[in-house]
């Protein structure tokens, strides 16, 4: 895993006790010097360690205010300045004390603490390194080893000469000086190249401070083994300024990255010239080892050692600069390969490919474009939902839903699901979306992989049209079954009513049976036109429990007298949103496959339940009701190795010729429009268990179904017109209005019911018209002819069929304006009073 660094923005600003001391420490050390300058007192050589102490006092306690307000990841670094300059401060107080003694060892106490400066600082930025360039330890250390060896090369090439008189051990420590300090110098110098830092005044008075200091040491060395070096020489002023500066830049250390690729660049520059740097460098320590006179034969060899270590460094970092060169070609050559097969496919690819940010389309392929009828410029820019009517199939406005979609995808939640889209004419279009989210440079990006399913959903309609029609055929022998035995009820009890010298209380009972064989028949009737109605979904408050318990005696048809059906539904079930007709052919469509796996007969069961679940893309989110629909068999169950395949289209374990592969799938699509999901479950040797989940409705109540009790019918004096082609029919609806006190007009079709009109429009005050009739004009017709002469005038419809109301008018509404056969007297009665005390 990768994890980015937060930039820094800008340059620390002093502390303000940061800066009470850089003032007051940079005023105390210039008192000190105007004394020494224009005063020479005779303690000037006190005064002349005093400035040094001063100076290394101020920058202990700049860089002790640096480290208390340091960042978190630059805090390291800022204790370990701190602790470079506290030695360096207790080491001139130990220089103090042996000046004030006359104690003047060489090396002496103080020397071991003036020495830690160095590597204090070298471990300073090798802590930075180990945070922001672990993948570069290995170059880093390379760099700073040669560079190291080139100084120390230089170092004993300058110093040696005339010196050889000079014990190792006090010419060892007098290098040592110069050599920490320029070697932390140059490994400051890899780590602002290294990280590209931003030029700013903390490591440019470190790294500035460290090389003035080790020239410093230097001269002073020299000085000292010439011995040339003289009390209160301005060397000592200039190591006062050096140490103050490193005060200064302890307190502003700062490592924030550059954004200015000009500076990226020369720092890589940098890198890849320091090899040629310190093979020059080690070659001039060379030649000044074997030019200078007076120097030492030790010098000369170390020169000559110092510059083939150098070469062979520099030979394995430049090796390293040509690997990560080779690594960078096939990184870039990688990418644009990518890219290209990117490009191949996003041009290329059948379905419509879509890329958007908060502002629309950035960019899309030809399929897209061929996909919604549009030019590139009319496209970009655009919000998906311009090419989207303004509500969805299942009644959701476009704009709404579309944002929920696109706010889960871009949480990092891919979104799978179907949509209406339209084309730049208007034109209707199904389509299944996929959103991902990717990131780019700019930020994140999603709509989209586009595919045109309209031709599938098409093909998807009419097989379910043909399955229910199939069904109808199956069932034709069981429905003819039960209308024998309505029709044998009706007849026996309407023979016993002619009977001569029943009693009233048989004559009631016999009625009562004759009603109830009608209302049976009308029930049936009913659910066969159900099972056969081509619509789209329409999307209703629907109560589960009442759909099973309409369609349960026809899938006892279906399934056949040998295998047992078992409903267990819930009580106080809330409602669902969705369309009737879907969820039997959900129903449907899992009870056939049921049955298809029991063939020697079993045990179906049906049951319904509230669950309080999370949809499986949104797991680990608060629960929801869910209303569960359970289809359970006792068959041979589904195969561990179909269970991942059973809802893909096609797919089948049947035989050839005994199914198509689509049933499961069509259920599937039906479950993800309903905003639901399906689950499937088949132990080994026990049946199959499939679970659908509907969403339950917003605000929706649990419902309890209950018996309405029977209410008074109204009557009246207003005269109705009745266009019936059945002359039975028009018999019944003209008694059932006539005891009710209406005045009643009969007309056998349009053309009839139009002459009635001319006749006395005044007086007729409602029209029940039949939908389809013989004769050349339908019910709807009829009704436009009248509307044309009577604007206000009252229509009620009634039909035997259901197809069409809805292929010609999609305002009827059942009850209201309405009425489908078969209908009670009550129900009829009831629908006139309403249509009548209708003000329009």
């Amino acid at each position: 895993m990768t994890t980015t660094t937060p930039k820094n923005t800008g340059n620390r600003a002093l502390n303000p006790l940061a800066q009470h001391l850089a003032v007051g420490g940079g005023l105390l050390i210039l008192g000190i010097y105007l004394v020494e300058l224009f005063g020479r007192p005779s303690w000037w050589h006190l005064l002349d360690n005093l400035h040094w102490t001063a100076a290394c006092m101020t920058a202990a306690g700049l860089a002790w205010v640096g480290w208390r307000t340091a960042e978190a990841r630059e805090r390291v670094a800022n204790f370990w300045f701190f602790l470079g300059l506290l030695t360096c401060c207790i080491g001139q107080f130990l220089w103090d004390i042996q000046v004030w003694s006359g104690w003047n060892p060489f090396p002496g106490p103080s020397d071991i603490f003036f020495l830690c400066l160095g590597p204090c600082y070298a471990a300073a930025f090798l802590s930075i390194l180990g945070v922001d360039a672990k993948n570069r330890l290995r170059t880093v250390a390379l760099d700073a080893g040669a560079f190291s060896v080139a100084v120390v090369t230089i170092t004993l090439a300058l110093y040696l000469p005339r010196r050889g008189s000079t014990e190792w051990f006090p010419l060892s420590v007098l290098v040592l000086y110069p050599v920490v300090l320029l070697a932390a110098a140059c490994l400051g110098l890899i780590l602002v190249a290294t990280l590209r830092l931003r030029w700013q005044p903390g490591w440019l008075l470190t790294i500035g401070g460290l090389l003035i200091n080790g020239w410093i040491w230097m001269r002073w060395n020299s000085l000292t083994l010439d011995n040339a070096l003289a009390d209160g020489t301005w060397l000592n002023k200039m190591f006062s300024f050096t140490t103050f500066i490193f005060g200064l830049g302890a307190a502003s250390w700062r490592t924030t990255p550059t954004e200015r690729p000009e500076w990226e660049r020369w720092y890589e520059g940098l890198l890849r010239l320091l090899p040629l740097m310190v093979v020059i460098s080690g070659a001039i320590a060379v030649v000044l080892a074997w030019t200078l006179p007076g120097v030492p034969p030790v010098a000369r060899t170390c020169s000559g050692i110092g510059l083939f270590v150098v070469a062979v460094l520099a030979f394995a970092r430049q090796s390293l600069l040509l690997n990560e060169r080779d690594e960078l070609l096939l990184a870039q050559q990688a990418v644009r390969d990518s890219q290209l097969n990117y490009q191949n496919l996003f041009e290329t690819n059948q379905d419509g490919i879509l890329l958007l940010n908060a502002q629309g389309c950035v960019d899309c392929n030809p399929s897209a474009l061929k996909l919604y009828g549009v030019s590139k410029p009319e496209i970009l820019g655009r919000s998906p939902t311009d090419f989207s009517p303004p509500q969805q199939p299942d009644g959701q406005t476009s704009s709404v839903k579309a944002a929920g979609y696109i706010q889960a995808a871009l949480a990092g939640e891919p979104q799978l699901f179907e949509w209406r889209n339209q084309r730049k004419d208007g034109t209707p279009i199904d389509v299944e979306v996929r959103l991902n989210r990717i990131e780019r440079r700019e930020g994140f990006l999603i709509q989209a992989v586009v595919r045109d399913i309209t031709e599938r959903r098409k093909l998807e309609e009419q097989l379910r049209q043909s399955q229910k029609l199939e069904a109808i055929g199956k069932l034709s022998g069981g429905v003819a079954h039960d209308f024998n035995n309505l029709l044998t009820v009706i007849d026996g009890n309407l023979a016993l009513l002619s009977t001569p010298g029943i009693t009233a209380e048989e004559r009631a009972e016999h009625t009562k049976e004759i009603s109830g064989a009608v209302q049976r028949a009308s029930e049936l009737t009913r659910q066969l036109l159900l099972f056969s109605r081509k619509k789209r979904l329409r999307f209703s408050q629907l109560e589960l429990n009442a759909t099973i318990q309409q369609t349960g005696k026809l899938l006892q048809r279906i399934i056949g007298e040998d295998i047992v059906l078992q409903l267990e539904l819930g009580p106080n079930l809330p409602p669902i949103r969705a369309d009737g007709s879907m969820v039997d052919q959900i129903v449907f469509n899992l009870t056939v496959n049921a049955r298809d796996a029991m063939p020697r007969g079993g045990r179906l069961m049906i049951q319904t339940s509230v669950e309080m679940v999370s949809p499986p893309e949104l797991a680990g989110t608060a629960p929801s009701p869910y209303v569960c629909l359970t289809v359970r068999d006792s068959g041979s169950g589904i195969a561990p190795q179909h269970l991942p395949h059973i809802f893909e289209p096609f797919f089948t374990t049947k035989e050839v010729g005994k199914g198509t592969g689509l049933g499961l799938a069509m259920i599937y699509g039906i479950v993800q429009e309903h905003q639901g999901w399906i689950t499937v479950s088949s132990p080994p040797g026990a049946g199959a268990t499939f679970k659908v989940y509907f969403p339950a409705a917003p605000g929706g109540e649990p419902i309890a179904v209950v018996a309405e009790p029977p209410t008074a019918v109204a009557g009246g004096k207003e005269t109705i017109l009745v266009v019936e082609d059945e002359a039975a029919v028009r018999k019944a609806i003209r008694q059932i209005l006539s005891r009710l006190g209406y005045q009643v007009l009969e007309a056998e079709n349009g053309p009839a019911a139009l002459a009635l009109w001319s006749q006395q429009p005044a007086a007729i005050d409602l029209v029940i018209t039949d939908v389809i009739m013989p004769g050349g004009m339908t019910g709807y017709e009829v009704a436009n002819q009248l509307r044309q002469l009577q604007p206000l005038v009252k229509i009620l419809y009634i039909s035997g069929y259901t197809g069409d109301t809805t292929r010609h008018d999609t305002t009827l509404i059942e009850g209201a304006n309405f009425i489908q056969k078969p209908f009670q007297p009550a129900a009829l009665a009831q629908a006139v009073r309403r249509k009548l005390d209708k003000v329009s």
